[in-house]
């Protein structure tokens, strides 16, 4: 790498589609897309008393999260031969499957979002309430575990990755927040 900004701009190009997964449940809701799938995964179950996940990890999230990653990633497979990423990237797009590399950023986004909801029940948290740090990370954490059993990645990126995550999500929290977008500022 001959710079930061140059790895940071090619960690950033990674991630972009677990982000996407992020978003995507959250505009679908506000646009009221698929509303027969706005069913909670969990079931509506609960465990010891508290929700499992609670009702905003709903399979409409899931599947719209899902298919913006993949989307975003057969967006960037296209675009990759375009920019000087070829020879920097953390991954060569031309021998990627973006199906799979968009499923495994994906899912395991939505995913890692649901395993701090299922963190932060157990915490007696309610939806929307922050957890610190599992509310910044948590989706990057568990993306980049899901990609690497599939496309290695070195311990330097993926710290890039789960800081650049972090700082990102404050960011765009407090973007969508002041855009009306999201009710809660974290």
């Amino acid at each position: 790498m001959s710079s930061i900004f140059e790895f940071l701009a090619v960690c950033f190009y990674f991630i972009l589609p677990a982000y996407a997964a992020n978003v995507a449940p959250i505009l679908a809701k506000r646009f009221n897309v698929l509303p027969r799938l706005a069913v909670p995964v969990d079931c509506n179950a609960n465990w010891n008393g508290k929700p499992l996940l609670g009702p905003h990890k709903t399979l409409r999230g899931f599947v719209l999260g899902t298919a913006a990653a993949i989307a975003v990633t057969v967006g960037q497979t296209f675009l990759y031969p375009l920019f000087p990423f070829p020879t920097l990237g953390l991954v060569n797009y031309a021998y990627v499957d973006p199906f799979v590399l968009g499923f495994l950023l994906g899912f395991g986004s939505l995913l890692g979002d649901s395993i701090g909801s299922f963190i932060k029940r157990r915490a007696g948290k309610k939806p929307g309430e922050p957890l610190p740090i599992l509310d910044q990370t948590g989706m990057a954490m568990v993306a980049t575990i899901a990609v690497v059993w599939v496309y290695p990645l070195s311990i330097d990126a993926i710290i890039a990755i789960i800081a650049m995550t972090f700082l990102w999500h404050i960011t765009a929290a407090k973007t969508a927040y002041a855009f009306k977008i999201r009710p809660e500022k974290w």
